[in-house]
């Protein structure tokens, strides 16, 4: 079992999972680093998608590194095709990861944003629609 074996499965999963889309690096006790993206997050845990075709160590412990918060120590619960369950080995406080939360939500806003300003740019250099007859589209 992992780090909260003092839980049980239902006690584990009872924390609430919230969507995620972060930028996270996993590090072992060799000095191994595995870049990825947390996928979701709760206060006993988090869903890791490992960039390239690294694969984490079933009952392994890491160093979790995410902007915005100290490193966290997890323990890797299973692992399997580029997806990682971790458990915290103490858990986070419902504001840390509300804040992360919103950390991600901002960051996903100002990229669509930036992908609309982009469009509109491409969409500037386009050359006027061509009028056939009767005012239709060419």
């Amino acid at each position: 079992m992992g780090i909260n074996e003092d839980l049980t499965q239902a006690e584990r999963r009872a924390a609430r999972r919230r969507h995620i889309n972060m930028a996270a690096v996993l590090k072992g006790t060799d000095g191994s680093e595995y870049h990825g993206t947390l996928c979701n997050i709760s206060e006993t845990g988090c869903l890791f998608r490992c960039d390239g075709a690294g694969r984490l160590t079933p009952g392994r412990h890491y160093s979790l590194r995410i902007e915005g918060i100290e490193m966290q120590v997890v323990c890797a619960a299973w692992s399997e095709d580029g997806l990682a369950g971790l458990e915290l080995a103490e858990p986070l406080h419902a504001t840390v990861v509300e804040k992360l939360v919103r950390a991600s939500l901002l960051a996903l806003a100002a990229n669509a944003r930036a992908d609309r300003q982009g469009r509109r740019e491409r969409l500037d250099d386009l050359p006027p629609l061509s009028r056939g007859r009767r005012g239709t589209l060419l």
